[in-house]
């Protein structure tokens, strides 16, 4: 069993993803809060009135979240996989790259909120 988890969970002990996937959850959590307060503008200005219902949100959402923990995981998982392939993708389209850094637990709340705004901006219209 130690073989395959230290295959399944690379070079980072299980505490590591337990706490990054906190990150993880709080980060898809802000960009949740972000495009309620965006749609809540939007509904005032329609003359429409919606309440927050915490059942309605996590029947809605629940699948959005439990994507952006996985895609999470994933990338940071295989980080310097991934720094290696969008860095220069990166670097040509706006002039910045992602820093390459020990503590790596960032890289769940950014990846959540990315994969929360990417869930937004195409598939739910």
């Amino acid at each position: 069993m130690n073989e395959f988890s230290q295959q399944f969970l690379g070079s980072h002990p299980i505490g590591f993803y337990i706490a990054g996937l906190i990150f993880s959850l709080l980060g898809g959590l802000l960009y949740k809060y972000h495009a309620w307060q965006k749609h809540k503008k939007e509904c005032e200005v329609k003359g429409h009135d919606h309440a927050f219902s915490l059942k309605y949100w996590i029947r809605d959402n629940w699948q959005d979240m439990i994507i952006s923990l996985i895609v999470s995981f994933l990338c940071v998982r295989f980080i310097d996989l991934v720094i290696h392939w969008l860095n220069p993708k990166i670097q040509a389209a706006v002039g910045f790259s992602l820093p390459e850094t020990e503590d790596q637990i960032a890289y769940f709340l950014i990846v959540a909120m990315v994969t929360q705004w990417a869930i937004h901006k195409y598939y739910r219209k």
